[in-house]
């Protein structure tokens, strides 16, 4: 087993951010994608956000409705 050591306390993650796509006509769902993050902008989270969409599309998906929780962290978004 590894162990990491981070000498600078700033570059520990704070938060995670986790796109799930989930089925609306069947019972499914898939993570797309996960990032552990020290904060992001909300431009950088609409990048995400739009890119996921994209890849989504590109395997035949079609994204209908975007959820967030932790509301307050997201209005920018």
């Amino acid at each position: 087993m590894t162990t990491l050591i981070i000498e600078d306390v700033d570059l520990i993650p704070n938060e995670a951010i986790v796109l799930i796509a989930v089925g609306i006509r069947k019972k499914w769902k898939a993570s797309v994608s996960f990032y552990f993050t020290k904060g992001l902008t909300s431009e950088t989270k609409k990048k995400l956000i739009f890119d996921a969409i994209e890849q989504l599309h590109h395997v035949g998906l079609n994204a209908q409705v975007i959820i967030f929780d932790g509301c307050v962290t997201n209005l920018a978004t």
